[in-house]
């Protein structure tokens, strides 16, 4: 009905909702490269010292520890929190 009765604010409505999902798509990808930058990041240790001792032919180091990756992910999960 808006359609046929103003049709220059339809257009402009139009307009705004898709300016508005260009923007969130904008955001999404922002967050989604961010986070998998922080992955990058926080993983680095682990796989350093995984390919430095498959390069070396040394034993692994049982340094790290299950709680240390749960740690890191609870903490990317508190920053990353998902809305249902």
């Amino acid at each position: 009905m808006l359609e046929y009765n103003y049709p220059t604010m339809y257009e402009t409505l139009r307009t705004l909702e898709k300016d508005i999902q260009v923007a969130l798509d904008q955001e999404k990808r922002a967050i989604h490269q961010s986070f998998h930058k922080e992955i990058t990041a926080l993983k680095e240790p682990f796989l350093g010292e995984i390919l430095k001792t498959y390069q070396t032919n040394e034993p692994l180091e049982a340094k790290y520890t299950a709680s240390d990756i749960l740690d890191i992910l609870e903490e990317l999960q508190n920053k990353y929190q998902v809305e249902n």
